[in-house]
């Protein structure tokens, strides 16, 4: 008879203590919303989580924005050896990839950034270097520049020297007509070796630049991964603080379907949660065990 009172307390013990365990986790989330008896809302409802769930998500981005994503801890991550090993690694893949697939410089330009920006470069070739050469050209020293580089190969190519002190008699002549040319004949001149040289620009392969300039380019991905270094040791308090992490992960909590908060907490605790439940089973069977022996030595 004793055995079985002490196998009845032990399994009504573990019982009752995985259920009530079992129940106050449940009630972290249940029920979602309040209960009302006679237009009194029935204490601890909604569960804990729904009713504090502003507070919840204030915590939460607290965490987040000053504890786990601050700059300190951002910025040994991203400028570790591992990260900028891994920047010059994607750089070089792209670049090994651009020269395998070897396009145009015109298609590189309109795939990275679009028809528009293919547009932009071709009028900047034909109109705004035309407009800057154009400029200089008809700059009044650039023709006198131009007669005297002139006359000094003129100089060098004659061998008779009565022509030769003769032909600064012609420079104010020379430097005139040349002063002429390039105001009347320059900016067409110009236009049209810029738009046939730009064609040829933007013709030329990705392959033959980067054979080409070989050296530029290593030079350029080196530029890039210091570029990288210096926005993420300078910028990234700036844009951090622009994203406002705090208030992207506060209003995510507040927003989110609490079915769907219950659904992350449990798959993130699970085992953690079973665990609590079945510690609760063993408290609840040592009870009922202790209350029983404590039964039998003093009787009621």
């Amino acid at each position: 008879m004793f055995a079985v009172s002490v196998i009845v307390a032990v399994l009504v013990g573990a019982f009752i203590g995985w259920i009530t365990n079992h129940v106050a986790i449940k009630m972290l989330f249940r029920p979602l919303t309040a209960k009302y008896i006679f237009g009194k809302r029935i204490p601890g409802t909604p569960g804990v989580i729904p009713r504090n769930r502003v507070e919840l998500a204030q915590g939460m981005a607290n965490i987040v924005a000053h504890k786990l994503l601050t700059p300190d801890t951002l910025g040994k991550r991203l400028l570790s050896e591992e990260m900028v090993t891994k920047i010059e690694g994607f750089i070089n893949t792209h670049v090994k990839r651009l020269y395998q697939k070897n396009p145009t410089l015109g298609e590189f330009i309109q795939s990275i950034f679009g028809q528009h920006a293919l547009t932009e470069v071709g009028a900047f070739l034909k109109d705004d270097l035309t407009g800057v050469v154009s400029a200089k050209l008809s700059d009044p020293e650039m023709a006198k520049t131009l007669t005297t580089k002139i006359v000094e190969q003129v100089k060098e190519k004659i061998d008779n020297p009565l022509i030769s002190m003769a032909i600064p008699l012609f420079q104010g002549t020379l430097e005139s007509s040349v002063s002429q040319f390039l105001s009347q004949q320059g900016t067409p001149l110009v236009m049209s070796l810029a738009t046939e040289q730009g064609h040829r620009f933007l013709d030329m392969k990705m392959a033959d630049i980067i054979d080409k300039y070989k050296s530029q380019v290593e030079n350029l991905i080196d530029g890039m991964v210091e570029v990288y270094r210096k926005i993420v040791s300078e910028q990234l308090p700036r844009m951090l603080n622009n994203l406002d992490i705090s208030s992207m992960v506060r209003n995510e909590v507040e927003n989110m379907d609490v079915m769907r908060l219950e659904e992350i907490v449990l798959e993130v605790m699970r085992k953690h949660l079973n665990f609590i439940e079945y510690v609760g089973a063993a408290l609840g069977a040592i009870l009922g065990l202790i209350n029983v022996v404590v039964g039998q030595i003093i009787p009621f």
